[in-house]
């Protein structure tokens, strides 16, 4: 009884369990990575698109190289366009809710885990999720 239960709700929510309702929205999404000018780190998505279905959690893994002997922190700083999408991505998790450390001359993915919002307006068809990366402060 109880797992019908969810079922139906599921059903009647389809925003929430988007596999759950036929002709569910999907979008394509571009990523990016830029550096602030003067760090010597490569930095981008694994894959500079995806097909995404609205309400779907999400995930891919961006590449960090640090060029430098030095560790470095850093932290992201995200920019959706267009503008009226920015309040339909939603990031879970991954490098764009916390610090950033590399090691020396260090190379690693690090993952950043998202949702796009089943109210992303109409008006945007696609999306472009841009992340910059800086120095955290107190990073010489």
């Amino acid at each position: 009884m109880r797992i019908r239960t969810l079922l139906l709700a599921c059903v009647a929510l389809g925003a929430l369990c988007p596999s759950a309702g036929a002709g569910v929205r999907e979008v394509n999404v571009h990523f990016r990575g830029t550096v602030e000018a003067g760090i010597p780190l490569d930095f981008g998505p694994a894959r500079p698109a995806l097909r995404v279905r609205l309400g779907e959690a999400r995930g891919i893994p961006y590449r960090l190289t640090n060029f430098t002997k030095e560790p470095l922190r850093l932290r992201a700083t995200l920019k959706v366009e267009p503008a009226e999408a920015a309040k339909a991505f939603k990031v879970l998790g991954g490098f764009a809710r916390a610090e950033v450390v590399l090691k020396p001359g260090e190379s690693k993915l690090v993952p950043l885990d998202f949702v796009i919002s089943p109210g992303l307006p109409s008006s945007a068809p696609e999306l472009t999720v841009a992340f910059a990366l800086e120095k955290a402060e107190g990073t010489k």
